[in-house]
């Protein structure tokens, strides 16, 4: 039996399992804009943990797609644009706040959750989509799943946690994801600690079936138990793409271990004259807006050894200069509504950028942090 809550573009659903319990799955329903997240989805879902967090029948949730091609691509762009296209500073802001804290504080409640959380990583999984997916305790992905954090190329940043979980990469690799975009394919998804087993997307309905059929008891850790065994069960390690990224350490890591963001520059722009595989990533940090690559930078020296509350309070300030005094309408604007692909960045330098990255993260609220209570 499946009790329907929430109509699309966001799918809230109460599967029942053999036992009496429920599986709490929710599925993005959003193919046409490959599952954008708006305030509304993020409010659904929210709405739907905290339920499901509270009721002793719900065992795990799962979090999937309708789409074939996108578990989520990020944030409704498009949206987000016609929010912060304003000459009223105090409307600016009051938007992008609207927009940016619930979806932070859904990715820490995820992180936190208390019952077991499946990410079904199918797919596009960029932005927004890693924040929803990075925190579930079981992160899954498939045959094509295209992993990246993209936001140089939009005058942000690696929003929704990233300056904590890209520092937390070996290497310094983390560093070199925020300053290029770089992709990352399953395996490397897995290798960089992002993902937990692969599992070919032909079995998911095997698997929400034997989720279903599962007997869960009333164990906590034998219910986290019988998701590893299911999980693992359906794995197929033998399918997985080679790791393309990986396979490029060595020389990945030496420019992301470089001492400042001019210094990456230059070490990427070196090693692309070497190995044409390096170039769309070099092409991708001169192309994208200085300030974001100063920021993401900043950012992860700042934050070195912050919890996610603390990062996400900083974060929140970040995206708030960013929409404010930073690159974040231009960029949409050239990447997304224009598609002239020639943005007018705010600073023509990363020196530049860097010397104004202060300007960014000043509070642009009154009273509390909004997020003072993680």
């Amino acid at each position: 039996m499946t009790t329907h809550h929430e109509p699309a573009p966001v799918r809230i659903e109460l599967l029942s399992t053999a036992d009496g319990h429920g599986i709490g799955r929710i599925t993005l329903d959003h193919p046409a804009t490959l599952n954008a997240l708006t305030p509304a989805i993020v409010a659904a879902i929210s709405g739907a943990l905290h339920g499901w967090a509270a009721d002793p029948a719900v065992v795990a949730v799962l979090m999937d797609s309708s789409s074939e091609k996108a578990f989520s691509a990020g944030a409704n762009l498009q949206a987000m644009y016609r929010a912060i296209r304003t000459d009223d500073a105090s409307a600016r802001d009051a938007a992008t706040l609207a927009f940016f804290a619930p979806e932070y504080r859904l990715d820490h409640d995820i992180h936190h959750y208390p019952k077991p959380v499946i990410a079904w990583m199918h797919g596009i999984v960029m932005g927004g989509g890693v924040g929803l997916a990075c925190g579930a305790s079981h992160r899954v992905v498939t045959a094509t799943t295209k992993f990246a954090m993209p936001e140089i190329a939009i005058g942000l940043f690696p929003d929704v946690g990233g300056s904590w979980f890209l520092q937390r990469m070996p290497a310094r690799l983390g560093r070199y994801l925020a300053l290029t975009g770089a992709r990352l394919g399953p395996g490397d998804t897995i290798a960089l600690g992002m993902a937990d087993l692969p599992i070919p997307h032909e079995r998911k309905t095997d698997v929400v079936a034997a989720l279903v059929a599962a007997p869960w008891g009333a164990d906590a850790a034998g219910r986290r138990a019988c998701v590893d065994t299911i999980l693992q069960g359906a794995a197929d390690w033998s399918t997985l793409p080679a790791a393309e990224f990986m396979a490029h350490l060595p020389g990945i890591a030496a420019i992301a271990n470089t001492t400042s963001p001019e210094a990456f520059l230059a070490a990427i722009t070196d090693a692309a004259g070497r190995d044409p595989w390096f170039e769309p990533h070099r092409h991708a940090l001169v192309h994208g807006s200085p300030a974001s690559a100063a920021l993401s930078w900043a950012l992860q020296d700042r934050l070195h050894g912050a919890s996610l509350a603390e990062v996400l309070r900083l974060e929140l300030a970040a995206a708030m200069g960013c929409a404010a005094d930073g690159d974040f309408a231009e960029g949409i604007r050239a990447l997304i509504v224009d598609k002239d692909k020639s943005p007018k960045w705010r600073w023509s330098t990363l020196a530049e950028a860097a010397a104004n990255v202060e300007t960014l993260l000043q509070p642009r609220w009154t009273g509390e942090h909004p997020l003072a209570d993680l």
